[in-house]
Order: C-alpha cells, then structure tokens, then sequence
C-alpha cells in the first residue's frame, strides 16, 4: 500500500506540474480535500463505530494531523509543485520515513536498527542526487567559451 501510495503522489505530482501550472493553490486543495472525502467517508461507515472520546490529548493529536499534516502541507506541496521542477517535489517525498523516524526517536525514544539507518542515508543521498544542481562539466566549459569568444 505504501508504494501504491507514493507511486499515486508521484504520478500525481507529475500531472499537476504539467497540466495545472494556474491552479488557485487553495481551490487545488479543497477539490483534493472533497475527492478525498468522497473515497474514504463510506469506508469509514462501513468500518468504523463513528464514537470519539474527546479528551485533550485527542484534540490536540487531531489539530496538529489537519492543520500542520495536511493543510500546511498540502499547501506547501502545491506551491513546491508550482515554483520549482516536479522531479524535485516528487523525490522529498523519499524523505518522510527517515524523518518520520527521526521525529519519533526525538518524541518517543524510539530505537534505530542497522536497516533504518541504511534506509535513512540511502534516502537523503537519493533526494540530494536529485535535488542538486547539474555542475557543468569541463567539455560543456570550453565549448560555452568558445562560442563566446566567436
């Protein structure tokens, strides 16, 4: 599910980056919001006993999930996808589970093992490869001055 999931952001980020470079960023995210809402309040229905304990802890937990995990967010993925290359947007999403991780080792002291290490460096380096400016290879150097000095 995870992968189905990240291939649908990524497929996704894609799209929007071409085919919907003037989109109101908050229009975008209601319409996403609806979609969303559309898909996923039958399964909560259907599933689900629809009883909430309302305790401070909770309210707090379901404040930061909506207003920092998923409209900020939301939000800054749009605006990321509208100023710089998909590409680049679509590959930070390679870094939620280190960060996640490292989040929950801050919050919880929660343990690192070898693999979610490797998986943490692996990833950073990922998003780096992808993120970083091409430097101009010597070749490419000599040919810009000499058509320059032509």
């Amino acid at each position: 599910m995870s992968l189905l999931a990240l291939t649908g952001i990524t497929l996704g980020t894609l799209y929007q980056k071409r085919f919907c470079k003037n989109v109101d960023l908050v229009g975008a995210t209601l319409v996403q919001y609806i979609a969303a809402s559309c898909l996923f309040i039958p399964w909560a229905v259907q599933f689900e006993t629809m009883q909430v304990q309302w305790t401070i802890e909770f309210i707090a937990t379901l404040a930061w999930l909506v207003l920092v995990l998923s409209v900020t967010a939301i939000l800054l993925l749009l605006y990321m996808v509208k100023q710089g290359e998909s590409e680049s947007v679509a590959s930070v999403f390679y870094l939620v589970p280190p960060v996640t991780a490292l989040q929950a080792w801050l919050a919880f002291g929660e343990t690192f093992d070898i693999y979610g290490i490797a998986g943490f460096i692996c990833a950073a380096f990922a998003v780096y490869f992808v993120v970083k400016d091409p430097k101009m290879s010597t070749t490419s150097k000599n040919s810009k001055i000499l058509v320059e000095n032509d």
